[in-house]
C-alpha cells in the first residue's frame, strides 16, 4: 500500500495554517484584553483625581425663581468694575484639584457665552465664598465681568431680565476638561456636569 504523500503534505500544511490562525487569534485577544485592562486602570486612576466644582446657594434653590441668586452690579454700584454677585459658595466637592478654573456667563441660551473670568485653582474640598457680614450674615461672592463688543453695558443691564447660565469650566491634573452648568430656568436642572470628549461637550 503506497502512501499519498501529497495528501499528507496538504493535511500538514492545513493543520499548520490552522495553528497559526489560532495562535494569531489568541495573541490578538490577549492584546485586546491588555489594552482594555490598561484603559480601565487609567480611567480608575483619573477618577481618583477627578474634581467637581459646583455653585451652592446660601439659602438653597427656589424651584420657581432662581434669578435672585445672582445680582448684576454695574460699575459704580459699590464696584470698581462690572461684577456678578453670587449669593452662594463655590465648592470643589470632588477628590482632585480643579485647575484652569473659569467662570462663564451665558445669556438667552446656555451655549451663548458672553463673558468669562479666570479664577484661581481649587483644591479638593475647598470652599470659596464672600466675606462675613454683620450680624451673622454672608456677603455675596463677587466675580468681575469684562465687557466687550459682544457684551456691552446695555447687554449687561438687560441680562437679569432673560435666562442665564453659569458655567464652571476646569481641568483635572491630566488635562481633561470638565464643566458644571447652573441654569436660571426652572425647566432645566440646577446642576448639570459635562466632560469634553472628541471635541464635544457630553453629559458626564
Amino acid at each position: 500500500m503506497s502512501i499519498d504523500w501529497t495528501g499528507v503534505s496538504a493535511i500538514a500544511t492545513g493543520t499548520a495554517a490552522l495553528g497559526t490562525f489560532v495562535a494569531a487569534a489568541v495573541t490578538g485577544w490577549m492584546a485586546l484584553m491588555t489594552r482594555k485592562s490598561i484603559r480601565q486602570t487609567q480611567e480608575h486612576h483619573r477618577d481618583v483625581f477627578r474634581p467637581l466644582v459646583v455653585w451652592m446657594p446660601y439659602d438653597g434653590i427656589d424651584p420657581q425663581d432662581r434669578k435672585g441668586l445672582i445680582e448684576f452690579k454695574g460699575a459704580g454700584d459699590g464696584n470698581e468694575a462690572h461684577a456678578l454677585w453670587l449669593h452662594g459658595t463655590l465648592q470643589n466637592v470632588g477628590v482632585g484639584p480643579a485647575l484652569n478654573l473659569r467662570l462663564q456667563l451665558a445669556v438667552m441660551n446656555r451655549y451663548d457665552i458672553r463673558a468669562a473670568c479666570e479664577l484661581s485653582p481649587m483644591k479638593a474640598s475647598e470652599l470659596r465664598q464672600g466675606p462675613k457680614s454683620s450680624p451673622g450674615g454672608q456677603c455675596p461672592l463677587k466675580v468681575p465681568v469684562q465687557l466687550s463688543q459682544r457684551f456691552n453695558d446695555t447687554d449687561f443691564q438687560m441680562a437679569p431680565n432673560g435666562p442665564w447660565s453659569i458655567h464652571l469650566e476646569y481641568e483635572d491634573v491630566f488635562g481633561q476638561r470638565f464643566r458644571t452648568c447652573h441654569a436660571s430656568s426652572r425647566h432645566a436642572p440646577w446642576t448639570m456636569t459635562e466632560v469634553y470628549r472628541d471635541e464635544h461637550w457630553v453629559r458626564a
